[in-house]
């Protein structure tokens, strides 16, 4: 399995200025899911209870986030690339289901060292964090 070293490696100098061709999509495994309310704290919920699938695609070239079971549907558009300290930075916003008001910003974190990826997604009452894996493609 390669982990994320070499895909960080390229990104990184695309944070820095150079040209985004040519990077590789980063497949990321959503390990755990936490559902934070004021009320009720943190708990682990299954992903699929809080509509995150359980692999997200990064296409750094594309700017998007996708289910690569459903590789057509964009879910998430990434708004801004940065690296920082050996880790690459993603922020964006997800606009949730049609008619419902569960759209959330946010911001993933993935290391360059491990491939390890924590992802937070503050909404309206709630937050939601995600620990995962990112290999590239």
């Amino acid at each position: 399995m390669r982990l994320v070293l070499a895909g960080l490696a390229t990104s990184v100098a695309v944070a820095s200025g150079a040209t985004a061709q040519d990077l590789p999509a980063l497949l990321c495994a959503t390990n755990v899911v936490m559902e934070c309310t004021r009320t009720a704290g943190c708990l682990e919920v299954p992903a699929a209870e809080v509509d995150v699938p359980p692999f997200l695609r990064i296409d750094l070239t594309q700017e998007t986030v996708t289910d690569p079971r459903q590789p057509e549907t964009v879910r998430s558009v990434i708004e801004t690339i940065h690296a920082v300290d050996g880790k690459l930075i993603l922020h964006g916003t997800d606009p949730g289901a049609p008619d419902v008001r569960d759209g959330v910003g946010w911001t993933a974190t993935i290391s360059d060292q491990t491939g390890e990826m924590i992802a937070s997604a503050p909404g309206e009452g709630v937050a939601y964090l995600l620990f995962g894996s990112c290999m590239t493609e």
